[in-house]
């Protein structure tokens, strides 16, 4: 995915807040980075920065809907 000059930088999330946001830990989402499942996040040096369309689209993918009741 690549990133146009209409992402602005308040759309990208530091590692501590999209761990608030998901009721993890800072060192679980680096994780979740590093395995592939939070991509694209951005790397500056020893920080990471991930767009908050990615975190979107995780929530998503992680939503379970519940199975309906056989009468």
């Amino acid at each position: 995915m690549s990133f146009n000059s209409s992402d602005s930088v308040n759309q990208f999330r530091k590692v501590n807040d999209v761990a608030a946001q998901l009721g993890v830990s800072p060192q679980h989402v680096r994780n979740l980075i590093t395995e592939g499942k939070l991509q694209p996040a951005c790397r500056f040096g020893n920080v990471f920065r991930i767009p908050q369309t990615t975190v979107d689209l995780f929530v998503k993918r992680a939503v379970v809907e519940p199975m309906a009741q056989a009468a």
